[in-house]
């Protein structure tokens, strides 16, 4: 059962169904942390926590900085972006924030996008986020809690 939804997510996300892969977790939290551990072991290994941080929307589920901090991140680990009038991050604060991270001496390994945040129901700028992210080697982690299951909506699946 497992294995088929998998395979329809990722279909409906343009992902090939066949090599794409995945598990299911209780809930948000959990899938949040998890995937955050996978961040981190990823972009990181051989670094301990406390010299790593994540850029995350200041208007990102709670479950986010708390999993960082049982993973051992400092608090000025999870470093706030700015967000513009609809409460979505602004991308063009990404570069400067991630400078700012830089000059206290922290290594930024990810960036976390909310689709969509719970207080305010707001989607993040995925698309711009994501170039972003490809261009300095950085983890997209992109919480779809609450909102991922628009990608089944032909009407605001974009």
């Amino acid at each position: 059962m497992e294995r088929a939804i998998i395979g329809v997510l990722a279909k409906a996300l343009g992902y090939d169904s066949v090599s794409a892969d995945g598990f299911l977790t209780s809930g948000g939290s959990l899938g949040n942390l998890t995937a955050l551990l996978t961040a981190w072991r990823v972009k990181a290994p051989e670094k301990p926590t406390s010299d790593l941080a994540m850029l995350v929307s200041s208007e990102a589920h709670y479950c986010i900085a708390r999993s960082m901090r049982l993973m051992g991140f400092p608090e000025e680990g999870v470093v706030a972006l700015p967000t513009d009038a609809e409460l979505r991050v602004c991308p063009e604060t990404l570069q400067t924030t991630l400078e700012e991270a830089t000059e206290h001496g922290l290594q930024v390994i990810a960036v976390v996008a909310s689709a969509c945040s719970t207080a305010t129901g707001s989607f993040d700028p995925i698309g711009a986020m994501a170039d972003f992210c490809e261009s300095l080697d950085l983890w997209l982690h992109v919480d779809g809690a609450h909102g991922g299951v628009a990608i089944f909506s032909k009407l605001h699946r974009q």
